[in-house]
């Protein structure tokens, strides 16, 4: 009597136990985060019947356990993490983009604007209403500059407020997490069971650690979960959790016992995988590059300042700020810690320069230094030791110079276009001063009896002729005499000879360098001679006196629009260009990929949503099939009252 009456009360609790978890179950089916829970039986042990065997002695509640899958669960924190990175990128790259497309916010406009204005000035040099536009644009143009890189420097100061607050999160969420670990190992000790809500709870705060950073998870065979970042920091080691920081430039900084640690460039996915790898590939490339158009625009425009003449015949004075200030020099280079040197970085060759920045360090021991390329990793300069103050380190376009001692294990970087854009600037006021003349004139003697043509004379930009010769004074006239149709020399403005019993061969288009001067200032130029000279034959080289209606400067100044004057082969607008299409060839790439991302991470919520997710209808089914088995188990224990009253009745 007692076995059947047992049977059927374990049996009622069995069955409400089932329905209780049914009905919590359905009570959270639209909890986020939470497990569906499954229960699970098992027989009581049985009791001997003697030699007929052993008797059934009902059922036990085995466990509450949720129904997870440990693999899906890590693939939806890898998926999420994943998504969390691209479409961060994504969202901070469209803005770059927009900047950098629009006409209104970007450079092309300004710099069609100004090119034009230059081109209509070197049509009419004389007139001064198209000269003062050539100014105003250069101003126009600079703003554009400056506009673009605040806005840059927002974005940049955006990002690093962002990283600060993101890894105040993480270290929230690692404190949550150590916290959870110690409740759950607690509960676990005291009934020995899985405290489902809790185990909900630290996978609920994993995915969104997993929203803000990518993570490994490991865990122990005593249930708690170790979480490690980047190349395996660790983040949670049981109930013990390390702090993440910031500096407030960008750089993530783990907390340990040995002091704090930048793993800047170990961390990845996220939201803060997604914004350093803006920051990288996107932002900082895209403000060298503005600065490298910026540096060769207005290195190549004062270089044509200074080879031209202006309204009042004078060389010209710089249309920008020079590229080579003082302070700019100083700028460029920043030392990486404790450092005693001491640099300027010089921009010598604006068609050189690359869009990145570099790195120099010294080696300790032993005082070798390396300047590594950062764009690429190249290596641009070595040396066996530092030189000594003073001395030059010259690589692409650059030339640093070494202003005090160095010490061995010293590191530097160097910037040399990253703010160019900030500090570009037109200087000039006057519209007299553009100078749009060249300072060279030439002209044949009307008496000669070949057919030689001079060309008008060009300003060498890098001469490679020098001469110590003495000629005669500033603005005195070079004659080219050919003594021969295949021989000539220089005379002065009176027949003398400057360089008496000299002769130089002719070749008919070769490059004729007067080592005289004909030009004020230290200004070197070349000539050419087409044709067939006759003997006797003269051309004249002279200062450009009379150079109001000249403009053969202007025309160099306009041409630069699509010179080749920007390393690679590209010229101002080009470069421009370039980047242009490699932010919006990017732009879309990232939109792509955070739409397939999307899509992956939406399937995989579902693969767990259909693993782990409550189902009403299968829970409705549960109901019912556990409310027939409470009733009948009651029907069990009604019957055992009945055969209990009709053996009392029996006495």
């Amino acid at each position: 009597m007692s076995g059947l009456l047992s049977n059927a009360i374990s049996g009622l609790q069995a069955s409400q136990n089932a329905l209780r978890t049914a009905g919590n179950n359905i009570a959270n089916a639209n909890t986020d985060g939470y497990s569906r829970q499954n229960v699970s039986f098992g027989t009581r042990p049985a009791q001997s019947a003697g030699s007929a065997g052993y008797l059934g002695n009902g059922v036990t509640t085995e466990s509450i356990a949720r129904v997870v899958d440990d693999f899906v669960s890590t693939q939806l924190r890898l998926d999420i993490a994943n998504f969390n990175q691209l479409d961060s990128y994504n969202q901070n790259l469209s803005k770059i983009d927009s900047l950098l497309a629009n006409s209104s916010t970007g450079l092309s406009g300004g710099m069609e604007l100004f090119f034009s204005a230059l081109q209509s000035a070197a049509d009419d040099p004389a007139a001064t209403p198209s000269r003062q536009l050539v100014v105003d644009q250069a101003e126009g143009l600079a703003v554009r500059f400056n506009s673009l890189y605040d806005r840059f420097a927002s974005i940049e100061s955006a990002i690093d407020g962002e990283i600060s607050t993101l890894t105040g999160q993480v270290s929230s969420l690692a404190n949550s997490i150590a916290e959870l670990n110690k409740a759950i190992i607690e509960k676990q000790g005291a009934s020995g069971g899985e405290p489902n809500d809790l185990l909900d709870k630290r996978d609920s705060a994993l995915n969104q650690l997993s929203q803000l950073v990518a993570v490994n998870v490991v865990k122990q065979d005593s249930g708690q979960l170790n979480v490690y970042i980047g190349n395996g920091q660790p983040l949670v080691v049981g109930q013990d959790a390390t702090q993440l920081s910031s500096d407030g430039n960008g750089r993530i900084l783990f907390s340990s016992t040995g002091g704090e640690t930048d793993i800047t460039e170990q961390i990845s996915g996220g939201k803060l995988g997604g914004l350093l790898s803006f920051s990288d590939d996107v932002l900082a490339p895209a403000k060298n590059e503005l600065g490298r158009v910026a540096l060769v625009l207005a290195g190549e425009m004062n270089r044509l300042q200074g080879e031209g003449l202006n309204l009042d015949g004078d060389y010209g004075e710089p249309l920008f700020n020079p590229i080579n200030s003082a302070s700019a020099m100083a700028g460029r280079v920043t030392p990486l810690g404790a450092s005693g040197g001491n640099f300027t970085a010089e921009i010598t060759d604006t068609s050189l320069l690359t869009a990145s920045d570099y790195t120099l360090r010294v080696a300790d021991p032993g005082g070798d230094y390396a300047v590594v390329r950062e764009s690429d990793g190249e290596l641009v300069a070595s040396g066996v030791a530092v030189p000594a103050s003073p001395a030059t380190i010259d690589f692409d376009g650059i030339s640093l110079e070494v202003t005090s001692a160095i010490s061995n294990g010293e590191s530097y970087r160097i910037n040399p276009t990253t703010t160019a854009a900030r500090d570009i600037q037109a200087i000039m006021d006057d519209p007299r001063g553009l100078a749009l003349a060249a300072p060279v004139r030439t002209e044949a003697n009307p008496n000669n009896a070949g057919s030689g043509v001079i060309s008008a004379g060009n300003v060498l930009r890098d001469p490679d002729v020098t001469s110590t010769a003495v000629g005669p004074g500033p603005t005195t006239p070079v004659v080219v005499e050919f003594i021969s149709p295949s021989e000539y020399r220089f005379l002065d403005e009176l027949g003398a000879e400057l360089d008496p019993g000299v002769t130089y061969p002719y070749s008919p288009g070769d490059p004729i360098y007067p080592e005289y001067a004909a030009l004020p200032g230290d200004r070197t130029y070349e000539i050419n001679i087409q044709g067939n000279p006759a003997t006797g034959d003269t051309f004249t080289v002279s200062f450009n006196t009379d150079a109001t209606s000249d403009n053969r400067t202007g025309l160099k100044m306009a041409a630069l629009v699509a010179a080749e004057t920007v390393e690679g082969g590209l010229s101002i607008n080009g470069a421009y260009n370039k980047l242009v299409e490699q932010v919006g060839a990017k732009s879309n790439l990232a939109r792509m990929n955070t739409d397939a991302a999307r899509s992956v991470l939406e399937q995989t919520q579902s693969l767990r949503d259909s693993i782990s997710g409550v189902n009403l209808d299968e829970e409705a089914a549960n109901l019912i099939k556990f409310e027939q088995a409470y009733n009948a188990n009651s029907q069990v224990i009604s019957i055992a009252r009945q055969v209990f009253d009709t053996l009392l009745n029996a006495f």
